[in-house]
């Protein structure tokens, strides 16, 4: 690898991470909006630098260690948890011209299987009630949904012949997948918000319930990072469904799916956790492992 391209790719990084950081201030924004309320409006230009305020607050704040906590596991959660959601970007055709993969759709999937590990890091050995039953919630959450969002993009792949995410906006030049299976792009965007943790499924954040729920011992740094790893998902989450099913990554997409997700935040209710898992099991998962029997014949 050339100096050069090392160069563009950490420029393409880190404008994915200043991307992740100026996300929180269009929710806020789309947010009040759907409430009538004003959002952001004093730091600079109407609030436009408000990403950067909060950031000099959270890390001006100290970090405090829970007494009972086992600290040196409890303090590699945040780390980790931004370290996977940043490495699962290399599987993405946005950065195949730097790091090329010719399986990047199975490398995806092996990267997703350990992103409940830092959560367990973060739940677990704080040592806290709250903290270990979001950590328990989001452990549950994320394998079920991540068996289902494995069988959805395995419809995907059945479909152009390859496991490369690269082919497929290749496959899609004449239709999107979208309109081939409609069905399966709707689980994919529900398995990426309940594996994400946004809304209606943010059960291992539920503030009515867990006050917080795994995150609820961290601040400062701590927080930042959490904060980071969580929004680069939904950043992934958005390149990945256009690059899948739209016909391959542009910033319209990407941003027509950002709206999307913000306005089902504002729009529905966080919903019980046995409805989750009813909703994954009984109502989603005996349907794809179907549609995989019937596309698997058809092609």
């Amino acid at each position: 690898m050339t100096i050069v391209t090392l160069v563009q790719m950490l420029f393409t990084i880190m404008s994915i991470f200043i991307a992740v950081a100026f996300f929180s201030l269009l929710e806020r924004k789309m947010l009040s909006i759907s409430q009538n309320r004003e959002g952001p409006n004093k730091v600079v230009l109407k609030g436009f630098s408000q990403p950067i305020g909060d950031a000099v607050k959270l890390l001006s704040k100290s970090t405090s260690l829970p007494n009972l906590g086992f600290y040196s596991v409890y303090t590699l959660g945040p780390l980790a948890l931004l370290s996977i959601n940043t490495f699962l970007w290399i599987t993405t055709p946005f950065l195949s011209k730097f790091i090329h993969l010719n399986h990047s759709g199975m490398v995806m999937l092996l990267i997703l299987s350990v992103t409940a590990l830092p959560t367990i890091y973060s739940g677990w050995f704080s040592n806290s009630t709250f903290s270990t039953m979001g950590a328990i919630r989001s452990v549950a959450q994320s394998l079920s949904f991540e068996i289902t969002f494995s069988f959805s993009l395995f419809i995907s792949f059945l479909m152009i012949q390859s496991l490369c995410l690269e082919n497929l906006p290749k496959f899609q030049s004449w239709s999107w997948l979208f309109w081939c299976i409609p069905w399966i792009s709707l689980v994919t965007l529900i398995c990426f918000l309940a594996e994400s943790g946004r809304s209606p499924f943010d059960l291992p954040e539920g503030e009515s319930e867990l006050v917080s729920g795994y995150t609820i011992e961290f601040g400062g740094l701590h927080y930042t990072l959490i904060f980071l790893g969580e929004n680069l998902a939904v950043m992934f989450m958005t390149m990945i469904f256009s690059t899948t099913y739209l016909g391959g990554f542009s910033l319209w997409k990407a941003s027509t799916l950002v709206l999307i997700i913000v306005m089902i935040r504002s729009s529905y209710p966080r919903i019980r956790y046995d409805q989750l898992m009813q909703l994954n099991w009984v109502g989603i998962l005996p349907q794809l492992i179907s549609s995989v029997w019937i596309v698997s014949i058809l092609s």
